[in-house]
């Protein structure tokens, strides 16, 4: 008789925003994401799923998200959430996101071997972009 473990296959946050629609704005102008599904289609949004490469992230408009998870009703939009994503061409995103975002540090190096710059989005999520050193 075998054991099987269960499997992770995969994650995409579920982040609860004030504005679906200004969320959405922002992501496809500052940080090039195509939304795929919005629920509903037009304004004012509920949920949002948004892709770029291989990122996808779901963005959940508050009092939706509580109402289906209670639990978040006292919690903030953002309340010290920080996303670290990694990418080819670091340099290249911070030069096409320069004076459209909030940046919190300017590209450097880590002892940990990633070349890296965070910036803050609408929502006050701070977003952190790395790539590993060659």
């Amino acid at each position: 008789m075998t054991s099987l473990t269960p499997s992770l296959e995969g994650v995409t946050a579920n982040l609860m925003v004030d504005d679906v629609a200004r969320t959405v704005s922002y992501y496809r102008d500052v940080l090039g994401f195509e939304p795929l599904v919005t629920v509903p289609e037009t304004v004012p949004l509920q949920w949002a799923l948004l892709k770029r490469d291989d990122v996808a992230l779901m963005f959940q408009e508050s009092h939706s998200l509580i109402a289906q998870y209670p639990v978040l009703k006292d919690r903030v939009p953002g309340g010290g959430l920080s996303l670290f994503i990694t990418v080819r061409d670091v340099e290249g995103l911070f030069a096409s996101v320069l004076g459209k975002a909030e940046i919190l540090e300017e590209p450097h190096d880590t002892f940990y071997g990633m070349r890296e710059f965070a910036m803050l989005d609408c929502n006050g999520l701070v977003l952190t972009f790395a790539e590993r050193i060659a």
